[in-house]
């Protein structure tokens, strides 16, 4: 009965302690919300901006995994999801003043010192002015200092909405004119290290 009644007291002074109510905190929240606005926006922008390269990222991956399948199943020493400094500048040059940025290559090597290589590059950036852009681009030659170009080849930039059909057409394109294009890089790797 004792434990049982201290209990009880114990419990009937914490509801005695607890508070009535919150304080009114309306205008506080009403300020800071005006105050952090600006930011706020900001953030928001940003968010979006960043889930849109994502999602075409991540979109182009689907369109291309088939031919990045059978790169793999075919050269397994090649690499995938690379980003080269190389490949960097060549979208660098094609695609100023960006904010955010996927850029990804597959490569395949010769074996060597100074490899002749072939290179499948993909970028989706966010540029100042506010518009996903994306390109593709293929480059067969050497990347080292004693380099050289042996064919290269650049889509021609796009820029669409995010999340609208037009870029699903234009991401469905470039995947098919790199896929379409393929077959003919591979032959010209070949035919430069027959040589």
């Amino acid at each position: 009965m004792e434990k049982v009644a201290a209990d009880l007291g114990a419990w009937l002074e914490l509801d005695e302690r607890s508070p009535e109510g919150a304080s009114d905190t309306s205008e506080l929240w009403k300020t800071l919300r005006e105050a952090a606005a600006p930011r706020l926006t900001e953030a928001e922008k940003e968010a979006k901006e960043q889930q849109c390269i994502r999602m075409a990222a991540r979109r182009m991956q689907e369109l291309l995994d088939p031919l990045v399948t059978e790169i793999r199943e075919n050269f397994p020493a090649a690499e995938f999801n690379v980003r080269p400094r190389f490949v960097e500048t060549l979208f660098k040059v094609s695609m100023r003043d960006n904010t955010l940025e996927d850029i990804r290559a597959t490569i395949i090597s010769s074996s060597g010192q100074n490899p002749i290589r072939l290179i499948i590059g993909v970028a989706v950036m966010i540029t100042t002015d506010n518009l996903l852009h994306y390109c593709g681009s293929y480059y067969l030659g050497k990347t080292g200092t004693m380099g050289g170009t042996i064919e290269e080849w650049m889509s021609d930039k796009a820029t669409a909405p995010c999340g609208s059909i037009e870029l699903e057409a234009g991401l469905t394109g470039l995947a098919q004119e790199i896929t379409e294009g393929f077959p003919g890089w591979l032959r010209k790797l070949n035919d430069s290290l027959s040589v």
